[in-house]
């Protein structure tokens, strides 16, 4: 062991030794043949397909059956799974959600009717953000005639904070639907604006 010995070796780390064997020569890159290099590999596939399948794939088994009605509420069709889901489910019924002046009695219970419809829209669009637009804006109108009365909003806002506070995946839809609610008044008399801001 080398402790700091003058003319010891230094540096050399365990098991090193010195060979004084020279280094190997490198081999030879291998030679093509001069047909090899000029020749592109062949190939079937041609750039202008408009679809690939495999080789054992038999395109005549798979048979599609357009949809008679290949647009619904102006959605484009889709092919996908999530495309064929939506197709298949009915459209939403807003029916429901309508009001009327004549019913200013039962603006409690409309209020409370719609804050359910709210939060099954704000539910929907959390497991379907592309249902948004088609969800949304008949939801905005029916709160649009109680949004100008701070004690119909507050409920509202309170509603789409905690779900945004639970639901990570509603938070950029639900600042959607504020901005919606709140471009439904002048910006200086949003009294959506002001419960927020209170909030």
């Amino acid at each position: 062991m080398n402790n700091g010995d003058v003319g010891g070796l230094r540096g050399r780390g365990r098991g090193w030794q010195q060979i004084d064997n020279q280094p190997r020569e490198l081999r030879r890159p291998r030679i093509l043949p001069e047909d090899a290099k000029d020749e592109a590999p062949k190939s079937n596939l041609s750039a202008e397909a408009k679809e690939w399948f495999p080789p054992n794939y038999n395109p005549q088994s798979a048979q599609y059956v357009a949809d008679p009605a290949p647009y619904r509420g102006g959605a484009p069709q889709r092919f996908s799974v999530q495309g064929r889901l939506r197709q298949q489910e009915g459209p939403y019924n807003f029916n429901d959600m309508t009001f009327s002046l004549e019913e200013a009695e039962n603006m409690e219970l409309r209020a409370s009717e719609n804050i359910g419809n709210l939060i099954t829209v704000m539910c929907e669009i959390t497991f379907d953000p592309g249902k948004f637009d088609v969800l949304c804006g008949p939801l905005v109108d029916s709160f649009a005639t109680t949004l100008h009365d701070a004690n119909y909003t507050r409920p509202l806002v309170d509603a789409i904070v905690n779900q945004s506070i639970g639901e990570p995946n509603f938070r950029y839809n639900g600042a959607r639907l504020c901005s919606m609610y709140d471009s439904v008044a002048a910006p200086d008399e949003s009294t959506f604006r002001a419960c927020l801001l209170e909030r």
